[in-house]
């Protein structure tokens, strides 16, 4: 999972940081997902008739945010963090 468009909402713009990524994050059967170690976790799940929505949060590098996502079409998501 890579997040990117990665918002400080602190000053109201793009974070110094571009991009966060975690490898092999599992989702269990009801669309939640959880990744935990220490200082570098996310978890959250997908929402929606199809599951074309995702929401959750992550920590890494000291920064702490939340995201969510939708769907555009069959390849493409588009993250949104704040951090």
């Amino acid at each position: 999972m890579a997040v990117a468009g990665i918002m400080a909402i602190d000053k109201n713009r793009s974070h110094s940081v571009k991009r966060i990524v975690f490898n092999n994050v599992a989702v269990d059967e009801t669309g939640q997902f959880q990744q935990c170690r220490i200082a570098n976790q996310t978890q959250g799940a997908f929402y929606g008739s199809s599951h074309a929505e995702v929401a959750g949060t992550v920590e890494q590098s000291n920064m702490v945010g939340g995201f969510g996502a939708k769907l555009q079409d069959c390849q493409t998501v588009r993250f949104k963090l704040w951090i």
